[in-house]
Parts: C-alpha cells; structure tokens; sequence
C-alpha cells in the first residue's frame, strides 16, 4: 500500500502546479459558440423592439424590449436542449438556422400553452 509515498519532481509534479490550459481550437470553438449565442440573443431582441416599434412607437419599442428580456431565457435553453449550439452547427451553419427556427417555433408552443392554461 503506497498511500503516503512523496511524489519525486519531475513532469506529473509540475503539471499538478500549473492550472490546466485549453487548447486553442478548443478556446476558439467555444468563443464562436458565444458568438452564436449572442447573435441569436440580438436578433430576438432587435426584432421585439422593431415589431414594437412599428405597432406602437416609441412606447411601443420599450415594451418589446421587455417582452423580449422576458422570453430570452426560454429561447435560450430551448435552443441549448435542441443543439442549436453544437460542433455541427460551426460545420454546417443551415443546420444552427434550422435548430434556431425550431427552438423558436417550440417558443411559441410554449407561450400558447402558457397563456391556454391561464385561460387568456
């Protein structure tokens, strides 16, 4: 039983002293999945405050804006449980278009099911 053996210096010893490194594909993979994400999370809000805007003006720009803060969160991880954000979406970029018109479609279902129950 080697339980309390001291380690001798060498490459495991310095390894363990450093913090761990992504690499940098693995760094750039993810910063283009945030690229992504933000994209998506402009477009939903730029087009509640302009679908705002034009039904009610200024008021009415403000009022999308909230409404879309409000279903950003549900946008976002509908898209995340539907791959919107995957290695295959940097690949083929039709398929993240796609996900993302399905996780806004699934939005909606959500939002008329909410308002169903509520009896709106």
């Amino acid at each position: 039983m080697l339980m309390n053996v001291e380690m001798k210096p060498g490459p495991a010893a310095a390894m363990m002293d450093r913090p761990v490194e992504m690499q940098p594909l693995e760094k750039r993979r993810l910063q283009s999945y945030l690229a992504i994400m933000l994209g998506d999370i402009a477009m939903l809000l730029t087009a509640f405050v302009a679908a705002g805007y034009g039904y009610l003006g200024t008021d009415g720009a403000h009022l999308g804006l909230v409404l879309g803060q409000l279903l950003l969160p549900v946008f976002l991880t509908i898209a995340l449980y539907n791959n919107a954000y995957s290695l295959q979406t940097l690949v083929e970029p039709a398929y993240g278009v796609r996900q993302a018109i399905v996780a806004l479609l699934r939005l909606c279902c959500v939002i008329a099911r909410g308002g169903f129950l509520r009896g709106i």
